[in-house]
């Protein structure tokens, strides 16, 4: 298992920020502020995707400098969609598991 320097909270709502909150934003102000005659629009907009690459980048650099780190217990590990990795580690193992049945 790979240890973040995020909490998996943190991480999974920054990731959210910068691949679904930041570009609907973004978009939604390039649509709307022009009709209601809202100044600096691109400026608005440019900011508003700049922001989301921003945040997308730091998260990436936090997954690319994790480190591996050995699980105790055994870690039941899958992906969850966009949000990457998620971990629940097991309290019992797969040879447990069968003892109990």
């Amino acid at each position: 298992m790979k240890e973040y320097f995020l909490p998996d909270k943190v991480y999974t709502v920054l990731k959210w920020l910068a691949l679904i909150a930041c570009p609907a934003i973004a978009t939604f102000v390039g649509a709307v502020f022009p009709a209601w005659g809202i100044p600096n629009v691109d400026a608005i907009t440019l900011t508003l995707n700049a922001v989301g690459v921003l945040i997308g980048a730091l998260i990436g650099v936090s997954a690319a400098t994790s480190k591996q780190v050995n699980v105790q217990f055994g870690a039941d590990i899958s992906e969850d969609g966009i949000f990457g990795p998620k971990t629940r580690a097991a309290c019992v193992n797969a040879d447990d598991k069968e003892e109990q049945q």
